[in-house]
Parts: structure tokens; C-alpha cells; sequence
């Protein structure tokens, strides 16, 4: 049988967990800051099912207007990750 405090000791264990969980999932930017790993500056894009012929339209344009004659040699490379 668990005591009183044994479950709140539990409890706010899986909460920590639990928590944890949350920010990986949700903000995976601010785990990778707090464990001071790079980013790699990756853009994630999805379409469902409201998206339309427009939406990839506005989002090819942006990229062009943004990536397309960027001079990447005056930017540094990537540091290669030493750890995950």
C-alpha cells in the first residue's frame, strides 16, 4: 500500500515526466537550448485539409523571395553535432 506521502512523491515524479514529455514535444527548440545542442535551423511545413493550391503558392514564393540568392558562403557552417 502507498502512503500519503509516497503518492505525492509519485506524483510529482510524473509530473516532472510528464512535463518533460510536453516540452519535447511542443517546443523542441527550448530542449535543445536547455541541453545547449544546435538546432540546425530546420522549417517544418504541413498541409492538411483546409490547406489549398494558394497556401503552397504563398509558401514557395516566400521561400523564394527568402532562399533562393542567399550568398551562402558568407554564412559559417554548422558545427557537427557532438551529441544528441
Amino acid at each position: 500500500m502507498v502512503n500519503r506521502t509516497q503518492a505525492l512523491v509519485l506524483g510529482f515524479f510524473l509530473l516532472a515526466v510528464a512535463s518533460l514529455v510536453v516540452i519535447r514535444l511542443a517546443a523542441p527548440d527550448v530542449y535543445d537550448e536547455a541541453l545547449r545542442l544546435p538546432t540546425g535551423d530546420a522549417v517544418r511545413v504541413s498541409f492538411g485539409l483546409a490547406s489549398n493550391a494558394s497556401d503552397a503558392q504563398r509558401l514557395l514564393a516566400f521561400v523564394e523571395a527568402s532562399y533562393l540568392d542567399r550568398d551562402v558562403s558568407a554564412e559559417p557552417p554548422l558545427p557537427p553535432r557532438l551529441r544528441c
